[in-house]
């Protein structure tokens, strides 16, 4: 594997990071790969919004409308297309697989509920 070399880190800075990792009970090296690894399936902003554009068109049915004709629509949760947005890893991919081409269906709320869940996940990063 290939390395990766970090200098002037401050004094500070180290004594957190290996605090952490035996916290975890990992090595600093160990500690420091999950978070660059979680830092890297993390899509930036314009990845997601990216993504965003690739969303299927969503319907959203309420008592007076009946669901589109398609025979296969999925009806979806703002879970779902969170994952599609903004989750960066296997799960996000095995989602946008999923749901390239189908038709969806949602809550009148859906994009709403879906800043919501991505506004609460954790993100790598310094904690607020």
């Amino acid at each position: 594997m290939p390395n990766v070399q970090v200098r002037d880190v401050p004094e500070v800075v180290r004594e957190a990071l290996v605090r952490r990792a035996e916290l975890g009970a990992q090595s600093p090296q160990q500690y420091l790969s999950a978070q660059l690894s979680a830092i890297a399936s993390t899509p930036t902003l314009d990845e997601m919004i990216d993504r965003i554009e690739d969303v299927p068109r969503v319907a959203s049915p309420d008592t007076t409308q009946a669901l589109p004709s398609k025979p296969n629509v999925l009806v979806v949760d703002a879970s779902v297309i969170a994952s599609f947005v903004a989750d960066g890893g296997p799960g996000g991919d095995k989602v946008r697989a999923r749901l390239r081409g189908e038709s969806i269906a949602g809550p009148d709320l859906l994009r709403v509920e879906v800043m919501s869940v991505i506004r609460a996940s954790p993100m790598p990063g310094p904690s607020r």
